[in-house]
């Protein structure tokens, strides 16, 4: 197939295919050019992604006390506690066992708080939030 050919346009001095149909290795071309254009004030749009902000940090907020009780199991059930200065190793173990249960009850009301927010974090909501659609 030479340059000349009627498959090829011309762009200065380097040949283009036009007809893309009729290409001997391309058998289906699908469209989807279909765009949705949202305009919105730079203030609800700050408000908006403050908003996400807060609640992507509420959806990840459980982690860090999972992750002291998870330390604090470890540590409870490895570990034999002595006499520390004015301290007793009962009232050490006591701190310790209080502690894990602090983080376990934040870790299950973080944990429910997330769980229930879930569909609020996604990428889908977001774009809602910003049309302002309530659904």
């Amino acid at each position: 197939m030479g340059t000349d050919s009627p498959d090829f346009l011309k762009l200065g001095n380097l040949p283009i295919i036009s007809p893309i149909s009729d290409s001997k290795y391309l058998t289906k071309t699908n469209e989807n050019l279909k765009t949705e254009t949202i305009l919105i004030t730079e203030d609800k749009l700050k408000i908006i992604l403050l908003e996400h902000r807060d609640k992507l940090t509420l959806s990840g907020k459980w982690f860090s006390p999972f992750s002291i009780a998870v330390t604090l199991i470890i540590a409870l059930i490895s570990t034999t506690f002595h006499d520390v200065w004015i301290f007793k190793a009962e009232f050490i173990h006591a701190i310790f066992f209080l502690s894990l249960l602090i983080s376990v009850c934040c870790t299950v009301i973080w944990g429910v708080k997330a769980f229930r927010n879930r569909k609020l974090t996604t990428i889908k909501a977001f774009i809602e939030m910003i049309k302002d659609e309530k659904k």
